[in-house]
Formats: structure tokens, C-alpha cells, sequence
């Protein structure tokens, strides 16, 4: 089974470290909002677990 993948469409300004334009399809937008309505809180502590179980995987492919 393939794994989805999604396009992301960015227009950067390098000297000035923004995004003038941004195109992507509705999926992902409606993926930014979702996230937008936990509370922040939450989001830490989720993407904090996702960083401490991931740095585990890089530690265990390497002894592998």
C-alpha cells in the first residue's frame, strides 16, 4: 500500500523570512484548523511525546 502523499505549494521570501503565497489542497487546510482548535496546551505535551518516542526509534535503528 502506498503511502498518501499531499502537495504543498510555497512562494518564500528569502530576504524577509515569510510566506507571500501558500496553495495547498483541502485536506491539509482543514488538517491546520483542526489542530488550531486543540488547546495549546495539549499540542505540547502531544508533540513533545512524538519527539521523545521518535528520538527512542533513532536510537534503536542505530543499534540495529
Amino acid at each position: 500500500m502506498a503511502s498518501p502523499k499531499m502537495n504543498l505549494k510555497l512562494l518564500i521570501d528569502r530576504k524577509g523570512s515569510g510566506v507571500l503565497f501558500a496553495e495547498a489542497p483541502k485536506e491539509f487546510v482543514d488538517f491546520l484548523f483542526h489542530m488550531l482548535s486543540f488547546p495549546l496546551g495539549t499540542l505540547s505535551s502531544n508533540f513533545r511525546d512524538l519527539t521523545r518516542w521518535l528520538d527512542a526509534y533513532k536510537e534503536n535503528s542505530k543499534i540495529a
